[in-house]
């Protein structure tokens, strides 16, 4: 009982943590009033509720708690209905406050003066006392100590600040200094920062973003990245020739390197899974805020009450009862991380020009590491020598991790011996060269760095036998018959070298009538995978175009009107081109049946032509996509959608065709759905629907002409009922069954069968009282054990 009240409480106090603000409001003034509390100005975005469309930064601004609108937004209809989401200081940052009561103000009885009587017990002024400047904070120090810990002293610093300093200079800033030498907990949709310095001034159209801060992806397609950063950053905005031309300068310290981890799921497995750097580092610090969680091409929300909840420190992610993890799920991270071996710089230019038709925009990117390497994992020059021996082929940096120790035998450190073996492999006597613990000053006078390079890839395993404080390996003979070695660590160090990454992009897009626009990009990229060597240049520079046609055309009566949108796009990425991030699908792979991509880069060609018809009532969609890798590979796709909604009735209906040939294997993927539903307004609207899936991947070899292993089929159907979204009370329950086949030979066997329940809800009693509940639970058999490796298993989850 207990438990099932602090949850209630849990979940209360959850709801005051986010400081998102959402309104409706109508469009009838230059000016609209949204709240009592100073908004964050980066913070508001705009949308026509009637087309969902963000309404551009460049049609208004904010100012304390009110949103005023530029002449430029006269051609938007009055009355229009508006949705705002904005965030808010947790301060009205504009309220006048007074040290003086007024009201107090009297005549003295002897009528000598009129004057406020003097309290020595009243602050008389501020720290900061400047006219116009609103400012509030805590200063605090203190100590603790303990039977089992010293004397350790604490320290905190917090202040926000808001207001003009003069020559209508005005300063936002936000400074907080704590001794926790830690990130914030990734178990909250939003985060509150420890140590953060946040400082922005403004004149006019001039703004100056100083301290740490974070670098948005800017209007660009080939462009994409969020960076934390800590330096400055420079933008203003002028008018020039009957158009507005927008900058923006950064330099700064780039506090983290993207990663992007694929992660194999496990059957009725939650978490927590582990996070790899992208040089395959096993212990790393994330970035917090950074990430973004794919769970079958779906984006997840952070936090208890939602999707996952991540460790920073840890490096490791868990999911909620929310999403239930089985081992069918695709789960895509991606995220910054902490790099330790080198600084890295980054400075980012972009400017934007726009007219009424026309809009112009260019980007330029550069991200590098400096050649000094840092003070935790510092080169040596015959290190530095050995990375630019590599050039690019950087798989083989590995450096002996064995070094002789200056002093000779050191009691206090773990030393090693090195020496000779022998042994046999087939009979044949092989030599090697070894290091043995040994605590003899006269040979133990190496030591010795191990990494982790595999089960099966390595000669070393951890010495369980010496009780020392201290990791202690040792070697063991490979196999005598295959000669595959039997441990997972080598005295060997991965080697990184700094790296070099430029990206510029040109775009524009032209309004070509009223209903119809073209817009083109071209990027070029230059990524230097090792700045200490010129070898393997000729691969670092790459280019890419892309272009997309779009035109509307609405026709019929005003009370019927139905829309025909079409769509072109045609893409071309040179072999050697290097993004900055992803900024295609994470399911971009996966729906081409494509490879390894690494591995097999080739020039890429991609061609896409859509429509899409629609009314009031009913939706039909149909898009067809090419793809061409140089000369091995080629695709088409299909795509279709049905959508119809009427009288209580919703269909959905859309399929997906398929058809690919690489040099190993050619394959057809079909992938049907359907969603039918009825909701009955007699029940206040309460709903009741089918919904059926199936994936079919048929990937044959080309030599054998028979089913290779990664192809897969499933089938899945659910039942389900619903109450309508309302504030005060949700409820579902629903049932799925899935049937997973594996491939033999020329055909597909069922191998397991799957059973899923689930009863989710929510019910708020008060404003600040909501309860909530999700259950599912989950059923694996097995149908046929020699095509799968899972067992029977029951998964059940509950969160209350």
């Amino acid at each position: 009982m207990l438990f099932f009240f602090g949850s209630i409480a849990l979940a209360a106090q959850n709801d005051n943590l986010s400081n998102w603000h959402t309104q409706e409001v109508e469009y009838q003034s230059d000016s609209i009033w949204l709240d009592s509390l100073t908004i964050v100005p980066e913070s508001v975005v705009i949308f026509d509720k009637k087309n969902n469309q963000v309404i551009d930064t460049s049609f208004f601004y904010v100012k304390n708690s009110t949103v005023f609108f530029k002449n430029k937004t006269n051609s938007l209809p009055k009355n229009t209905t508006l949705k705002i989401k904005y965030r808010t200081f947790p301060y009205a940052l504009d309220h006048t406050f007074a040290h003086l009561d007024t009201t107090l103000i009297r005549r003295k009885n002897n009528g000598t003066y009129i004057g406020i009587d003097y309290s020595p017990f009243e602050r008389q002024r501020g720290l900061l006392d400047q006219k116009g400047l609103d400012y509030n904070g805590s200063f605090a120090r203190g100590i603790s100590f303990g039977n089992n810990q010293s004397l350790v002293l604490n320290s905190s610093f917090n202040l926000q600040l808001a207001g003009k300093l003069g020559d209508d200079i005005e300063i936002l800033a936000a400074i907080s200094d704590n001794s926790i030498p830690l990130q914030p907990e990734g178990n909250t949709q939003q985060l509150q920062e420890f140590d953060k310095i946040f400082i922005q001034l403004k004149k006019n159209n001039h703004k100056l973003i100083a301290g740490d801060y974070e670098l948005k992806r800017p209007k660009s397609y080939f462009m994409n990245y969020y960076k934390k950063l800590q330096g400055a950053t420079y933008s203003n905005e002028l008018e020039i020739s009957k158009g507005t031309l927008k900058s923006q300068f950064s330099a700064a310290i780039a506090r983290g390197k993207y990663a992007r981890n694929n992660i194999i799921a496990q059957e009725g497995n939650q978490g927590p899974y582990r996070l790899e750097g992208a040089e395959g580092e096993r212990f790393i610090i994330i970035q917090s805020g950074t990430e973004k969680v794919y769970v079958d091409g779906a984006l997840m929300v952070r936090g208890l009450e939602n999707d996952y909840v991540i460790d920073y420190n840890r490096g490791d992610i868990r999911f909620t009862n929310k999403r239930l993890i089985t081992k069918d799920s695709r789960i895509v991270v991606d995220f910054e991380y902490a790099d330790q071996n080198y600084t890295r710089s980054m400075t980012a230019f972009s400017t934007e020009y726009q007219q009424k038709k026309l809009r112009v925009n260019f980007n330029f990117f550069n991200e590098q590491d400096g050649k000094s390497s840092t003070g935790l994992n510092e080169l040596s020059p015959a290190q530095k020598q050995f990375i630019a021996a590599q050039g690019d082929q950087l798989d083989q940096a590995l450096f002996s991790g064995v070094d002789t120790l200056e002093g000779g035998y050191d009691p206090d450190r773990i030393m090693y011996a090195q020496f000779d073996t022998t042994f046999k492999i087939n009979n044949v006597f092989t030599n090697q060269t070894i290091v043995k613990y040994s605590t003899n000053p006269e040979v133990a006078i190496y030591v010795a760095r191990f990494s982790e390079v595999g089960q099966g890839n390595g000669n070393y395993v951890l010495d369980t036998e010496n009780a020392i404080n201290g990791r202690v390996y040792k070697w063991i003979a490979p196999d005598s018959i295959t000669g595959i070695p039997q441990g997972r660590f080598e005295p060997v160090i991965r080697l990184v070298a700094p790296q070099k990454l430029q990206l510029m992009t040109l775009g524009a897009t032209y309004q070509l009538t009223k209903s119809s626009s073209i817009f083109t990009e071209i990027a070029m990229s230059n990524k230097d995978l090792n700045r200490f060597s010129d070898k393997d240049s000729g691969d670092d520079r790459g280019f890419s175009v892309f272009t997309n046609y779009k035109n509307k055309w609405d026709f019929g009566k005003k009370e019927n009107k139905w829309t025909l949108l079409s769509d072109v796009k045609y893409e071309l990425v040179q072999e050697h081109f290097n993004p900055l991030n992803p900024y295609r699908s994470s399911e971009f792979t996966r729906d081409w049946n494509l490879g390894n991509t690494k591995k097999n880069k080739r020039t890429e060609n991609i061609g896409t032509a859509g429509w899409v018809l629609k009314n009031k009532n009913t939706s039909l969609e149909y898009e067809f996509s090419g793809f061409v890798q140089d000369s091995i590979y080629t695709g088409t796709k299909h795509f279709s959608k049905f959508r119809f909604s009427k009288k209580g009735w919703n269909v959905l209906a859309q399929g997906s065709l398929l058809q690919s040939k690489s040099l190993e294997e050619k394959s057809d993927f079909f992938r049907p759905k359907i969603d039918l539903s009825k909701s009955f307004k007699k029940l206040d609207n309460w709903s009741v629907g089918v919904y059926g899936e199936r994936e079919k991947n048929k990937r044959k070899s080309i030599v054998t002409d028979t089913l290779s292993r990664t192809s897969f089929y499933y089938d899945l159907y659910r039942v389900y009922l619903k109450s309508p979204k309302k504030d005060k009370f949700n409820f579902g329950i629903n049932y799925s069954q899935r049937f997973d086949y594996q491939p033999t030979l020329s055909d597909f066997s069922k191998n397991t069968t799957a059973q899923e329940w689930n009863i989710n809800g929510s019910w708020t009693q008060k404003k600040h009282s909501r309860l909530s509940w999700n259950m599912p639970y989950r059923q694996l058999a097995i149908n046929d054990s020699t095509l799968t490796n899972q067992t029977p298993q029951a998964t059940y989850l509950g969160r209350v």
